[in-house]
């Protein structure tokens, strides 16, 4: 740490301190529901929308929200039943909700499965013992050995963002302290973000010409 302190105080010294002024940028968050398409017979399928734009916060329980709606449900309704090889749900402390397929052979099917979730999450029910591999397997993503390097980007990431030693706390307590009824709590969170029907899919010709009618605009990615 003292070589690296050394280094860095010369290299601090020589940064431009000129005052900056800030842009603002404003960008078109109308949903575009764009079907992007090329060559090939499988899709990728994601819809999206940050749930901060209806009211929600972010809470350490949606570690174990995604976690559980991924593993619980969309795994077995895209990734066993309908042949896709990736599936993902994620709830990210910007606001952004995403459930997703990839090398999905199925387009409006993973759509409507998406639109389920919020059913799914409503009749959560898990015993006891459920629960609580669900609630480990989220800690573990939390506290796990990295390296140094590692160590000093989440360090980094963590200063220029303001996160603080308590926050990281809190996060970690609303993660142990994840009850079943706090899942089946955001089922109303999830369906009113579905509602937003904010969608893209990346994949064949075929497929996404087949239903054109659901999308804003299609196009082609070939050239």
């Amino acid at each position: 740490y003292q070589k690296f302190s050394d280094e860095a105080s010369g290299f601090i010294s020589s940064l431009n301190t000129d005052s900056v002024e800030n842009t603002p940028y404003e960008f078109d968050l109308t949903p575009k529901n764009e079907g992007l398409y090329f060559a090939g017979k499988v899709q990728s399928v994601y819809k999206v929308f940050n749930f901060k734009r209806l009211g929600y916060e972010y809470s350490g329980q949606m570690s174990n929200l995604g976690r559980i709606t991924q593993i619980d449900f969309l795994w077995g309704k895209i990734r066993e039943q309908g042949g896709a090889y990736i599936v993902d749900a994620g709830f990210s402390k910007n606001g952004m909700m995403s459930f997703g397929s990839g090398r999905d052979p199925n387009l409006k099917e993973t759509l409507d499965t998406f639109d389920k979730v919020a059913d799914f999450l409503r009749s959560f029910s898990p015993n006891e013992r459920e629960m609580r591999k669900y609630i480990l397997g989220s800690v573990s993503g939390l506290d796990h050995p990295v390296s140094n390097q590692i160590k000093a980007q989440i360090s980094n990431g963590r200063f220029f963002s303001g996160m603080t030693q308590d926050h990281i706390q809190k996060i970690r307590d609303e993660v142990l302290s994840t009850s079943a009824a706090d899942i089946r709590g955001f089922g109303d969170m999830v369906d009113e973000a579905m509602k937003k029907n904010c969608f893209a899919v990346v994949g064949g010709e075929e497929k996404i010409k087949a239903h054109r009618d659901l999308f804003g605009s299609i196009e082609s990615i070939m050239e």
